[in-house]
């Protein structure tokens, strides 16, 4: 079976130039030539590196006999650019290629690795090339569309504390964090307050995020929390939740003794 690959050209946002925006149209991960990791939430679009669309057309244009002063960087009529699709536990499909970006058939939130190559062919099919050289074939590791990871977190906490309260988490996302929200109440029936936490050492991509609370009054008080982790639109982490949520108690600081006690 046949498909007609994507015209993409100018797509922003996964929409056609032209086309009425739509505000919730997810928009494509771009991959390169060769192996790549994507998410399966999100279409996925190949795109062809210049050089590479170039040199195939001008190949087969050479390969059809087509005069210098009249090659182009198109693909010849009567050539094709075919790209040959593999899915598990499903029938291998063929998609012609006609533009530099093509969607990928990946599969919606579903986990598994694909793997596709390309082959030109001249016209009557008397000039092949492939990429890569058989009997290789590029990977697409497909991961389903998970939230940042929770590599360590503060978890319940007890002590003395001074005028301020630390509360440090680290995360982790193959597409980097966003976003990182602490809500917090000293009282259990109070409105949940919000502060951002800050990206202290590593990066959005591996790294540790902080916070400092403002010492609630009080001499024995207990702080809840919870964190919510953004790795983007639809990738959404909690660490705790406003129905159960961390706690942090704070005892009351410690007298010195005096000689006599």
């Amino acid at each position: 079976m046949r498909i007609r690959g994507v015209l993409l050209g100018l797509v922003l946002a996964g929409q056609a130039v032209g086309a009425e925006p739509t505000m919730s149209a997810p928009i494509p991960q771009l991959v390169e030539l060769g192996d790549s990791q994507v998410e399966s939430a999100q279409p996925v679009v190949l795109r062809l590196p210049q050089e590479v669309w170039d040199r195939i057309g001008v190949s087969l244009q050479e390969a059809a006999r087509v005069p210098t002063s009249l090659q182009s960087t198109s693909i010849v009529t009567g050539g094709l650019l075919l790209l040959h699709w593999q899915a598990p536990e499903k029938p291998d499909r063929t998609i012609v290629i006609q533009e530099p970006h093509i969607e990928l058939p990946v599969t919606t939130n579903v986990s598994c690795t694909y793997r596709y190559w390309l082959e030109a062919k001249g016209p009557g099919g008397h000039f092949e090339l492939r990429m890569p050289a058989s009997p290789g074939t590029y990977r697409v590791e497909a991961e389903l569309s998970l939230g940042p990871t929770i590599v360590e977190g503060p978890g319940d906490l007890e002590g003395v504390f001074g005028e301020t309260i630390p509360v440090k988490i680290s995360l982790s996302d193959r597409r980097g964090i966003q976003e990182v929200v602490l809500h917090h109440r000293s009282h259990e029936n109070s409105p949940w307050t919000t502060a951002a936490m800050k990206l202290s050492n590593g990066s959005e991509q591996s790294g540790c995020w902080v916070v400092s609370l403002l010492r609630p009054l009080g001499r024995e008080v207990t702080i809840e929390y919870y964190v919510v982790v953004s790795g983007g639109p639809g990738r959404v982490t909690r660490y705790g939740v406003a129905d159960k949520p961390r706690r942090i108690k704070l005892l009351p600081p410690q007298l010195p003794q005096t000689a006599d006690q």
